[in-house]
């Protein structure tokens, strides 16, 4: 199990017309959607769907939903909430996401990651390799 961290999704702007989501996320899948008084969960939280993996068949059968880390970040000059994630199938990919101050998200971009799509050897053979994100580099 990944470790939990709640941040709140709320707009400052629009705080009347907008209703303030906690979400607790992890690593491994889908953000959990608390009640902000008695923090229960109230489900898991997809967006309204924009988390469902569009890729193709394979991608979709090894991971039915895209990941969202639990690292987010506000930008400060439009308020809105930027994060990613990793989809790692038949084609390796960085997942970006941008949320809106009203709560509602864009469509995630996705980038082809080449150096977690190399194959690299080993003693059996040829297996996957596994980069860190710090020396990733995206397909040009």
């Amino acid at each position: 199990m990944g470790t939990l961290f709640a941040t709140a999704i709320a707009s400052s702007a629009r705080a009347s017309t907008s209703p303030k989501k906690l979400l607790a996320l992890w690593e491994r899948g889908l953000p959990h959607w608390l009640d902000a008084e008695t923090l229960e969960t109230r489900g898991r939280y997809g967006y309204t769907g924009m988390l469902r993996n569009r890729s193709g068949v394979v991608d979709r059968l090894l991971a039915p939903e895209l990941l969202f880390s639990a690292h987010p970040k506000v930008d400060v000059d439009t308020g809105a909430l930027v994060n990613f994630g990793t989809l790692m199938g038949v084609h390796n990919q960085l997942v970006s996401y941008g949320v809106g101050t009203g709560g509602d998200m864009r469509t995630p971009q996705l980038t082809p990651l080449e150096s977690l799509s190399r194959r690299c050897p080993s003693r059996r053979g040829r297996a996957s390799c596994f980069t860190s994100p710090m020396g990733m580099k995206t397909a040009r």
